[in-house]
């Protein structure tokens, strides 16, 4: 008798964050599109002058970047 193959449990399997539509992006959205693990790697950018930001959220909150800077 041949046993059946072996499935991967369906919580190990790794789902592509997915990037909005919208054209202005967050920070974290930012550098989701951008191939970053975390947005720690944008803020350097933006503090290293390499990257323009679009304005805050809210006014106070956080950065929004256009997705053609990007």
């Amino acid at each position: 008798m041949t046993r059946p193959p072996e499935r991967e449990p369906s919580f190990v399997r790794s789902v592509a964050p997915r990037v909005p539509e919208r054209q202005l992006l967050t920070t974290r959205e930012a550098a989701v599109y951008c191939g970053y693990k975390t947005p720690d790697g944008i803020r350097k950018a933006v503090f290293d002058g390499r990257l323009a930001v679009a304005g805050r959220r809210g006014g106070r909150g956080t950065h929004m970047f256009w997705r053609v800077d990007l």
